[in-house]
């Protein structure tokens, strides 16, 4: 073999006619992947994308198992399968047993693969996020946020939609620290991307003006930021449904621009309503669930329901302390009557 050369594998001995062969040994099954296990893996990919977390995380445990007894812990396709596990935790609000498996992962990574390998750093960047999450975001992160940024558009390029997955994440980071002027250029630069990789109709080129409404809200334009959430719940409610998580998370952005805009009665039956279905989809103690408890406890005291709004209150902060614990800023938040919000970022396409 050598330059100009083509390599062919194949069990059909009629190559034997056209060209030179090499005789190797059998590849056995047992030594490779599954069959099925590259489609299971692909269906948990699926699963997250539809918003159907907990059977994701079934579906890719599993997945993860077979590929450890099958290919051992430092293949990378069983490496793979980890972060799936993680991401499936982080999406299911389980932050802290997130970041207990993404740890030691993202050390298997960098020592099989090395550390500037693709799916290492998008094991760096799943770690970033369960530890900004389960450890509240310090404001430290920052740096370390801007550094795996980089590594990753040098990796990726700057329209690659892993770029901008964490592109999105590292500029909501800013929104929160209050560094409004580059947070809003960064979710600027991923809602661009997406809308140029994806299409402007595509969900998550949609649920990013969600993020463009944050910014907006923060610097007080209140009618613009209603526009933004209202289009993104529109848009993902048409092609997602109702009772996605995304258009969940949509639906608390617009309630409470609702209020916010003198439109309190409105704002009360959309909360009801996304409380309900986020209680229905992703359960009671989902991160998600309380902040919709939390935000209708807002929108009844604004509509003078305070005995309703109390007992929304109070249960909310309950599974928020439960969840992050009592110290930690949205359970301060909540128990200051901060009306929570929620951050689009979708996982990497």
């Amino acid at each position: 073999m050598g330059p100009g050369h083509v390599l062919l594998t194949s069990r059909n001995r009629a190559w034997s006619e056209y060209t030179d062969a090499l005789e190797v040994p059998a590849f056995r099954r047992s030594e490779g992947l599954p069959p099925p296990c590259q489609r299971q893996h692909d269906l948990g990919a699926s699963l997250r994308l539809l918003g159907r977390y907990a059977q994701a995380y079934e579906l890719d445990l599993d997945t993860l198992a077979r590929r450890e007894d099958v290919l051992r812990a430092r293949h990378i396709s069983t490496l793979d399968s980890g972060n799936a596990v993680s991401q499936n935790l982080m999406l299911l609000g389980r932050y802290r047993d997130a970041l207990a498996r993404q740890e030691p992962l993202v050390r298997l990574h960098v020592q099989v693969l090395g550390p500037q390998h693709q799916q290492t750093l998008a094991a760096r960047a799943q770690l970033v996020m369960a530890r900004r999450w389960e450890n509240d975001g310090a404001p430290d992160f920052g740096t370390s946020m801007a550094g795996l940024l980089e590594q990753i558009r040098q990796r990726h390029g700057r329209e690659h939609h892993r770029t901008l997955s964490f592109l999105t994440v590292y500029g909501n980071y800013l929104r929160e620290y209050g560094d409004l002027s580059h947070a809003g250029e960064l979710i600027d630069e991923a809602e661009a991307g997406y809308r140029t990789l994806l299409g402007p109709a595509h969900p998550v080129a949609t649920g990013m003006l969600s993020n463009i409404g944050l910014v907006m809200q923060t610097i007080g334009e209140r009618a613009e930021a209603m526009s933004m959430f209202e289009a993104a719940l529109a848009g993902l409610t048409a092609n997602l449904g109702p009772d996605h998580p995304w258009a969940l998370g949509c639906a608390l952005n617009a309630a409470g621009a609702r209020n916010a805009n003198g439109r309190v009665r409105e704002a009360v039956e959309l909360s009801r309503d996304t409380l309900r279905r986020a209680r229905s989809v992703l359960g009671d103690e989902h991160p998600l669930t309380l902040s919709c408890q939390v935000a209708l406890a807002a929108d009844l005291r604004a509509a003078q329901e305070m005995e309703e709004a109390g007992k929304h209150e109070e249960n909310g902060l309950l599974g928020l302390t439960r969840t992050f614990g009592a110290q930690h800023s949205h359970t301060v938040a909540a128990r200051r009557r901060t009306r929570p919000y929620w951050d689009f970022e979708p996982q990497p396409i």
